[in-house]
């Protein structure tokens, strides 16, 4: 513990009961995976059945911390990953809701489909899925985008780029704090 505190203030500062708390705070699971992601960072990532990490609540360690921990996730390769495509549209969820519905039961467990509202805005409908999803009736792959261009033309809508949604949804932020 004490090779691990080296940059904070020097254990023979502390009483017997400060140094029992901090003992007691470095206490981990039995069967716990202890992760050091950095020389310079004191405190570790403690991983439970190669699946659950626990963090400290420090912010600013936090997400240094889950950035230095992407090489021990075992996360899958880029074409194993789904894809998402986003769907903007000016109508009202209400209005859209049953087409999306039958959309969701059509594809099943192969395509998510959700619905986010945007106050003032309007609709992202997000699909996410394999690419290809399933097959046509022809035999032929069908893809997200083909799935998506179906999408756009039920609900008035058009696919949106990471960079629009994050404005639309920015521009939202900014007007509520306006509000406030």
């Amino acid at each position: 513990m004490e090779a691990l505190s080296r940059s904070r203030q020097p254990f023979s500062h502390t009483n017997e009961q400060q140094l029992e708390a901090a003992r007691r705070m470095a206490l981990f699971p039995k069967d716990a995976e202890v992760i050091f992601i950095a020389e310079d960072v004191w405190v570790p990532v403690v991983r439970l059945e190669g699946r659950l990490c626990v963090f400290p609540g420090i912010p600013s360690l936090f997400q240094r911390m889950l950035t230095g921990l992407t090489p021990f996730l075992p996360l899958p390769s880029k074409s194993e990953r789904p894809l998402r495509i986003q769907i903007f549209t000016e109508r009202p969820e209400s209005y859209i809701a049953p087409y999306l519905s039958s959309l969701q039961e059509r594809f099943q467990k192969r395509v998510q489909v959700g619905s986010y509202p945007v106050l003032g805005k309007g609709v992202f409908v997000s699909l996410i899925g394999g690419d290809p999803c399933g097959q046509k009736e022809d035999g032929k792959p069908l893809f997200l985008a083909e799935i998506a261009s179906e999408v756009e033309q039920e609900i008035s809508g058009r696919v949106v780029s990471d960079e629009e949604i994050a404005e639309k949804k920015g521009e939202n932020s900014r007007i509520l704090e306006l509000k406030l």
